[in-house]
């Protein structure tokens, strides 16, 4: 509508560089920004997560997986996504296509793993 403010700008919030140094230990997607719990109902920044972007760095020679949080990719009903080798170009976003409606989640919610040593993926939350 003409002459209406925008009251949920859509943003970019970097969660940075996350890298695997080790396969089967994951690392937690907040690793670069802190964790966003300030209590169990109360959340900072993370708690208008609309969706999380993934980019493969081009450098993997493995798989890379979005886990439950603390879960490593061999545990039964954890993987939240893949990002298969070779993925120079490859994206994954959660959810996948449109943001989501509200605010269904945290990046505190999940960790990064991988299938080979030195993984590393790339990832922005979408906030607003």
């Amino acid at each position: 509508m003409a002459n209406t403010a925008f009251k949920n700008p859509v943003a970019i919030w970097p969660l940075g560089k996350i890298t695997v140094t080790s396969h089967g230990t994951p690392v937690d997607l907040t690793t670069n920004v802190g964790a966003q719990i300030q209590s169990a109902t109360n959340f900072l920044g993370s708690k208008r997560i609309r969706q999380i972007v993934f980019f493969p760095d081009p450098a993997n020679t493995g798989s890379i997986f979005i886990t439950k949080k603390g879960h490593p990719y061999t545990d039964t009903n954890c993987v939240c996504a893949i990002i298969f080798k070779p993925a120079w170009s490859q994206q994954v976003s959660l959810p996948d296509g449109a943001l989501a409606e509200g605010a269904l989640f945290s990046p505190d919610d999940f960790s990064v793993d991988a299938d080979a040593d030195s993984q590393s993926v790339y990832a922005v939350g979408i906030y607003g």
